[in-house]
Order: structure tokens, then sequence, then C-alpha cells
């Protein structure tokens, strides 16, 4: 389970729909799976851990990517460690999203805990989607 027990309404139901948008534009090129919310459907074994990122990209049956959307209250230290660092030792393509206010403190995280994420997108919010 993530160290973010209980993520804010508000911000849990943007994780979400940021995590189906992304799905839609990674299926152009993978299949992607999901784990929305606490849903657990697509699971990574990474080591001896097994993991469920937002999105688990996969080429047939073979892993091609793992994508973790953060917000703006889960860019801390102790997802950093938790996942972003298991996450970036997968021998896949990791990438990281984060809303914009947070990219420094993400790539702070990064640096500091070892996480080497493969790219770190920012988002925000529109009306009609992200950007």
């Amino acid at each position: 389970m993530s160290p973010i027990f209980v993520r804010p309404v508000r911000e849990q139901l943007e994780h979400d729909r940021l995590i189906r948008f992304l799905q839609g534009k990674y299926k152009r090129k993978f299949d992607a799976a999901i784990n929305p919310g606490d849903e657990r459907l697509a699971p990574v074994k990474i080591g001896v851990a097994t993991f469920y990122p937002d999105l688990v990209l996969t080429d047939g049956k073979k892993l091609a990517g793992l994508v973790e959307v953060e917000t703006g209250e889960s860019v801390n230290n102790l997802e950093a460690m938790a996942q972003w660092v298991h996450f970036s030792r997968a021998k896949v393509p990791f990438h990281l999203y984060v809303p914009v206010p947070g990219y420094d403190t993400a790539r702070r995280l990064c640096a500091a805990n070892d996480a080497r994420p493969a790219e770190i997108w920012t988002y925000r919010g529109t009306h009609e989607g992200f950007d």
C-alpha cells in the first residue's frame, strides 16, 4: 500500500482522471493497464516485492514501462522511497507525472533517494483534460 493512505477526495478524483487520460494516450503504442484508487488490477514484480503502479505498459506479454502519477499531497519523501526508487530500478522506463508546482520537489527527492525516472512530466488540469 502507498504511504499516502488517504488522499483528499478532490486530489484522488484528479489522480484517477489523469490515469484514465494517460491510459488512452499510451494505448496507441502499448497495452496499458491501470490501478486507479485502491484497485489492484495490474501487479508488477520488482525483485521480491509486488507493486501496483498507476499504469503498467506492456507490449504483448513483455513489460514495456511503468507510470506513476502523483498529486500535490503525494510528492513527498515517503512516496519517493516506497515507490519511485523501486520503479526506477525496474529494467523498463519509469515515467513520473507530478503537478507543475511539484516539479522541483520531485527532482530533489529523486536525487536524494537515487531514484532515476526515465522522464518526469508535469501536468495541470483543464476543463477538457490535462496539459
